[in-house]
């Protein structure tokens, strides 16, 4: 209690090594912000799920997160014995199938738009 959550997050993209901090409603939402920072991406969490899918003190927590971007609605899941990192995992899951959207949608409307005519 009175303490602020916040997170740090570093990634590595295309060999550059990007850093950002966030404070958040708790440390969760606080790394979610953190990787917001860095990739600049309108992500919308719509559903967020945790699991334990092993027992004991080093039981296994899985997150689910269904996102909300322009460019759809993404699932990502994530894995770990803490709950934060398998939600950061999570959370850049669905970072990641949006950046292949990126990339790879472009392509492939190109070629659909070949293919009809």
């Amino acid at each position: 209690m009175g303490v602020i959550p916040t997170a740090t997050v570093r990634i590595v993209s295309e060999g550059k090594v990007k850093q950002e901090a966030a404070s958040g409603d708790g440390v969760v939402d606080a790394t979610t912000k953190a990787i917001d920072r860095v990739v600049g991406f309108a992500i919308e969490v719509k559903d967020y799920h945790l699991d334990a899918i092993s027992e004991g003190r080093e039981a296994q927590g899985r997150v689910k997160i269904v996102a909300i971007a322009p460019e759809g609605t993404f699932t990502g899941v994530g894995t770990s014995t803490d709950i934060v990192e398998a939600s950061a995992k999570a959370y850049m899951d669905v970072v990641n199938k949006i950046c292949r959207m990126r990339k790879y949608a472009p392509r492939l409307r190109g070629k659909r738009a070949k293919a009809s005519l």
